[in-house]
């Protein structure tokens, strides 16, 4: 509770227009909101216009150590490792040796697979299943397998679709990416992004890994379902089987020079970046919401490109908003606990995108027009309501739960900015769930 009660406060001062230390450790606050000084954690980063906003972990990176987590801590980012592979093959376009127009079997001629197009590879529109249900994978993917013996194994999958059917997302399509590369540059996966990507842009703590499961300095774990604070290793998965894939390693200050370079031209040409974050269609021209290697859908009610990463034992999310010019990244060592709702309140925060919080002279005012109870459609009652000079919410048989009041007759739970608004309709009075991600959700009406 006293954690709720810094929030709160520290949300007020910025309210009230409070920057810099204050600000920043308003972001603290929330960081530490959602973590545990005992408990795996995240690392995180905010950039605006090319300027830092706000950097910072929390947690550890070892448990039988305790030894805390740094923001200069090198992370595993999963699938965000798609983004580099995307951004590859363009690289290549760029210099002739490919176009993503060229037929996969062009390149790799014992491709198992006809009519497949790089493109479709890289927006997830070729027809390939993944890997995650193969016996033949899963038995042997906790050993180190050169890649060569991982594509015989996978060129046994068979297709989900015709070419260019449906989206189905598909890490099998981004192996084959990476062989691609191999086979056109004359080098290996990992080469050809230390010397055409990390070395060039400075990012020194940046590497695909090609063997084993785990860093020398951050533990990543997993978290067993209903057990808050009980964590364990992940089970093993050799980062070989993950390679073009989902086999980067970084920090989030690479990650921070990474989304500088590649939107301003220093790793692909502003036309091939458009390529990237323009949405994919399928044979039928419908779109979909994927580009190559970036996920192209609304944020908070703003365009966005982002990406999410999990690898056991990791999770990341890298998300741009255009619009804003905003850049954030979160990486965690914990693949239980997903880093985006820490990442999307102070997101939230930074953009002014939630109702602010009133001060405490206007939290009557605004709790008189709030309290009382609501029914959603499905059931659920929530009741405002008032205790020792505190406001609570509740739902149902659940524990009460802080509240922080809001401008425009709205309010949010403790250590979230995701909010309810209070509308006035012909269906009567309603309370409205505002979503940072998902958006508007369903109403509930006052009883």
């Amino acid at each position: 509770m006293l954690k709720n009660t810094v929030l709160v406060c520290s949300l007020s001062f910025l309210a009230l227009g409070v920057h810099g230390d204050s600000q920043e450790q308003v972001f603290r606050n929330v960081l530490n909101c959602h973590s545990s000084p005992e408990n795996p954690g995240l690392s995180v980063r905010l950039e605006q216009q090319g300027k830092l906003i706000f950097t910072g972990a929390a947690g550890v990176s070892n448990l039988e150590t305790g030894k805390p987590l740094s923001r200069e801590d090198v992370f595993q980012i999963g699938s965000v490792t798609k983004q580099f592979t995307a951004a590859a093959i363009l690289m290549l376009q760029e210099q002739g040796k490919l176009s993503v127009k060229d037929n996969v079997k062009k390149h790799l001629p014992a491709f198992a697979h006809n009519n497949i197009t790089i493109e479709q590879l890289l927006s997830h529109t070729s027809g390939l299943a993944d890997y995650f249900t193969e016996a033949d994978v899963t038995d042997h993917w906790h050993q180190y397998t050169d890649i060569d013996q991982i594509i015989e194994k996978i060129s046994a999958i068979e297709i989900n679709a015709a070419p260019g059917e449906q989206y189905q997302y598909s890490n099998v399509g981004y192996l084959y990416l990476g062989k691609i590369i191999e086979s056109v540059s004359g080098e290996s996966y990992a080469g050809f992004l230390q010397k055409h990507i990390f070395t060039p842009l400075e990012m020194h703590s940046s590497f695909v890994m090609t063997q084993g499961d785990s860093l020398k300095q951050v533990v990543g774990y997993t978290q067993n379902r209903g057990q808050k604070d009980h964590f364990t290793q992940p089970f093993k998965v050799d980062r070989s089987w993950m390679y073009a894939a989902g086999a980067i390693a970084s920090t989030v200050a690479n990650m921070g020079k990474w989304q500088q370079a590649l939107m301003t031209g220093k790793v692909i040409s502003p036309n091939s970046y458009k390529l990237m974050t323009t949405k994919a269609a399928l044979a039928n021209g419908e779109e979909v919401d994927y580009g190559f290697g970036i996920n192209i859908s609304p944020i908070a009610g703003q365009p966005s490109f982002h990406h999410e990463g999990q690898v056991p034992g990791f999770m990341a999310w890298s998300v741009y908003l255009p619009k804003s010019d905003l850049y954030a990244v979160a990486l965690s060592n914990n693949d239980a606990a997903h880093p985006g709702p820490a990442l999307l309140d102070m997101m939230a925060i930074q953009l002014g995108l939630s109702p602010q919080p009133v001060s405490a002279e206007q939290a009557s005012s605004v709790a008189s027009n709030l309290l009382g109870k609501y029914r959603f459609e499905d059931g659920k009652t929530l009741e405002l309501f008032e205790a020792q000079g505190k406001w609570f919410g509740k739902t149902d048989n659940q524990a009460p739960r802080e509240l922080v009041l809001r401008e425009n007759n709205a309010f949010s739970y403790a250590c979230s900015e995701n909010y309810f608004e209070l509308r006035h309709s012909e269906r009567g009075i309603q309370l409205v769930p505002m979503h940072l991600y998902f958006g508007e959700g369903k109403s509930a009406n006052r009883l």
